[in-house]
């Protein structure tokens, strides 16, 4: 199976880097999965939560894409981010 993964955030510079961890590290070790992608998607945060995700986009480069809301759009339009740009199921 292959399988993309959306984490939408606003302003959670101090859960983001363990939520991500706890997903990446799940989905290393599952064995069903043949192929990931995790998807991050800042809706506007205003507090350090962009700096994180670029330290991990950067780091993880070839399995996470990172998109950005100036603004926040709400849940329904970083969802609908997240899908557009998903290339696995």
């Amino acid at each position: 199976m292959n399988i993309s993964i959306i984490i939408f955030f606003l302003n959670e510079a101090g859960t983001l880097k363990n939520v991500f961890d706890r997903v990446h590290d799940m989905l290393q070790n599952a064995e069903m999965f043949h192929s990931y992608e995790i998807i991050l998607v800042n809706d506007g945060s205003a507090d350090g939560s962009q700096e994180i995700a670029r330290e991990i986009a950067k780091e993880y480069s070839e399995t996470v894409l990172l998109l950005n809301h100036e603004k926040n759009k709400g849940i329904g339009e970083a969802l609908k981010s997240g899908y557009k740009h998903a290339t696995l199921e």
